[in-house]
């Protein structure tokens, strides 16, 4: 980067794409089609000891950042919603 102001710009979306990643994992749930990339995910009913509870307890939502559906002959379609 030649110049500051480029810098700073480029650090600045930097620091914006950490920001929104403040909880990454994943999730298996039982075929759901409808999920897309970007959608919200509402998580409820985890123990108070797990360690995302309390992350999650402010309500905030983690944005889908992946899809992948798969059929499994014991469980049927299985869908993971990567965050």
């Amino acid at each position: 980067m030649r110049s500051g102001e480029v810098a700073r710009s480029v650090a600045e979306a930097q620091i914006k794409a950490l920001a929104a990643r403040w909880l990454r994992g994943y999730m298996e749930v039982y075929g759901t089609p409808g999920a897309a990339l970007g959608d919200r995910v509402r998580i409820t009913g985890l123990p108070a000891a797990h360690s995302a509870a309390a992350a999650l307890a402010d309500g905030h939502l983690p944005r889908v950042r992946r899809v992948r559906h798969r059929l499994d002959r014991q469980r049927g379609l299985i869908t993971r919603l990567d965050f």
